[in-house]
């Protein structure tokens, strides 16, 4: 099964960049001496919250305390960092936005459908 998974980080010249790969995720029939396919490394996670945002929503000011992983499960939203370059997420895509440094990034909801997520931090 493929998956994308998008990555939203500050590179070494304090950029914000998005960038994008498709993964290609195994799973066995509980055979656990088979090499596992993961997405991210770990990371201590403080909660798991299930998020909705309303169509027209935009938000620039956000503040992020920790990682986070986020599964996109309904709906479509536009990610713009300042270069302009941007990706629209949809159902099925996995955001990983690092830290320390914060991203400088603008989300917006596009289409007529609410975005709902769940977002592991």
């Amino acid at each position: 099964m493929a998956q994308i998974l998008i990555t939203l980080k500050v590179n070494p010249s304090e950029e914000t960049v998005i960038s994008e790969e498709t993964v290609e995720m195994s799973f066995g029939d509980h055979d656990w001496d088979r090499r596992r396919t993961s997405i991210s490394n770990t990371f201590d996670c403080k909660g798991l919250t299930f998020v909705e945002f309303p169509p027209g929503y935009t938000d620039r000011d956000r503040v992020l305390d920790c990682p986070r992983i986020v599964f996109c499960l309904a709906g479509q939203m536009k990610l713009e960092v300042p270069s302009g370059d941007f990706r629209i997420l949809q159902a099925g895509d996995v955001l990983k936005v690092y830290l320390p440094e914060p991203p400088d990034f603008s989300l917006s909801i596009v289409g007529k459908d609410r975005f709902r997520c769940a977002v592991a931090m």
